[in-house]
């Protein structure tokens, strides 16, 4: 599911660098002259997403193939699977979201931190409270 994660925020990213391309370039009157509205555009920029599916389809086949080799007992839940699906999906949709309010290229990045920080704490071990320190850290005395 990290590599799902990871693959939704580079989706994130590029589509919000796609729809705010126009405005950050200066060239959003040339776009106005278009016959396309920028309702039509933006609904472009969504159909685009389906791009992602393949490469988050073969890394859902690839953590699916991996967890049977580890001979883990039962099979991954096909909703699970279809979650990283949606999460690459959905942040790509909140990345045209971003880019049309907010053109700048950072904005981008934060809302891609904003996911990976949203996302859980199972990617923040000491976060998390695992106990992956405990007996490690000596008292300062």
């Amino acid at each position: 599911m990290v590599a799902q994660l990871v693959l939704g925020m580079a989706v994130l990213v590029a589509a919000q660098l796609a729809v705010g391309r126009a405005r950050r370039n200066s060239k959003a009157d040339p776009y106005a002259s278009f016959p396309a509205t920028a309702g039509t555009r933006t609904l472009a920029h969504l159909i685009s997403l389906a791009g992602a599916a393949p490469a988050s389809l073969l890394l859902i086949g690839a953590a699916a193939v991996l967890v049977q080799l580890r001979g883990a007992i039962g099979a991954p839940s096909i909703a699970v699977l279809a979650g990283g699906l949606l999460l690459v999906i959905a942040a790509g949709a909140a990345g045209i979201a971003i880019g049309a309010r907010f053109s700048h290229p950072l904005a981008g990045v934060l809302g891609a931190l904003a996911l990976f920080l949203s996302s859980g704490q199972s990617h923040l071990p000491w976060a998390a409270g695992c106990g992956c320190t405990r007996g490690r850290v000596s008292r300062i005395s």
